[in-house]
């Protein structure tokens, strides 16, 4: 007889399954872990219990403002050019999106 060897058919899952799901999952690789080891681990959110306060109203408005800039950045040819030669100049960041975001967010009055 020979021997079965089951493989799990799905090696990580990572995030959310459905925009419902009170669940979460997290997998962050040796790479990533401060301690050297894989760690797979779930987070069940509950509903929240207590509203938004001021302080988290204005971080979501901040955040969703910020998202629009960036986007209304990429879509826009002659804005893109100019965000691209000021990218090229810097050597900060190692994604054109991720220094798009990090100057809309500084630059953002609210």
């Amino acid at each position: 007889m020979s021997k079965v060897v089951f493989l799990d058919p799905i090696d990580h899952v990572s995030g959310k399954l459905s925009k419902k799901s009170r669940v979460t999952y997290c997998f962050r690789p040796a790479s990533m872990s401060e301690h050297g080891e894989e760690r797979k681990y779930t987070q069940i959110r509950g509903k929240r219990s207590t509203p938004y306060t001021a302080a988290e109203l204005a971080r979501f408005d901040k955040f969703s403002a910020v998202a629009k800039a960036v986007a209304a950045v990429m879509k826009n040819p002659a804005s893109l050019q100019t965000a691209q030669a000021e990218f090229a100049a810097q050597t900060t960041f190692k994604k054109l999106r991720n220094y798009l975001w990090d100057r809309e967010w500084s630059n953002y009055q609210g």
